[in-house]
C-alpha cells in the first residue's frame, strides 16, 4: 500500500474511532444516569419502609390506640420489602451496565490513541524521508560543484 493510501486509511480509521469514542461517551452518560435513578429508587423504597414503620410505631403510643395503622402496615410490608429487593436488583444491574459502558469507552479511547500514534509515526517517517531526499539533493549539488 502506498504511503498516501496508508495515510488516507489511517485518517479515515481515526475519524471512525473518534465517532466511536463520542458514541461510547454518550452511552456511558445514559447508563450512568439510569444507575443514579435506580439507586435513588432503591433509597426511596428503603426509606418508605422506615417511614411506614414509624407511623405504625407512633400509632402504638396513642391513647386510645387507633390500631388500624398496624394491620395496614402488616399488609403493606411484604410489598414494601419486595420493592426494596426489586429496586436493589435494578440498581445492581444498572451498575453493571455502567461499568460495561466505562470499559467500552476506555477501549474506544485506547483504539483511537493507537491510531493517533500510527499517524504520528507516519508523519515522522514522512518528515525523515523528506529530510533524506533534501540531503541527497544537497549532496548531489555539492558533488557537481566539485567537478
Amino acid at each position: 500500500m502506498s504511503r498516501a493510501r496508508r495515510l488516507s486509511a489511517l485518517k479515515t480509521l481515526h475519524r471512525v474511532q473518534h465517532l466511536d469514542v463520542e458514541r461510547a461517551g454518550r452511552e456511558l452518560a445514559e447508563r450512568s444516569e439510569r444507575h443514579d435513578i435506580a439507586r435513588a429508587a432503591h433509597a426511596a423504597a428503603a426509606a418508605r419502609i422506615e417511614i411506614e414503620a414509624g407511623v405504625a410505631a407512633d400509632a402504638l403510643t396513642l391513647e386510645p390506640a387507633p390500631r388500624q395503622e398496624l394491620p395496614d402496615f402488616a399488609a403493606w410490608l411484604p410489598a414494601g420489602r419486595s420493592a426494596v429487593v426489586a429496586t436493589q436488583a435494578a440498581a445492581e444491574a444498572a451498575e453493571v451496565e455502567a461499568a460495561e459502558a466505562r470499559a467500552a469507552l476506555l477501549a474506544a479511547r485506547t483504539a483511537a490513541r493507537a491510531t493517533e500514534l500510527l499517524l504520528d509515526r507516519h508523519h515522522a517517517e514522512t518528515l525523515t524521508e523528506q529530510e533524506r531526499r533534501a540531503q541527497a539533493v544537497i549532496d548531489e549539488l555539492a558533488l557537481r560543484a566539485r567537478r
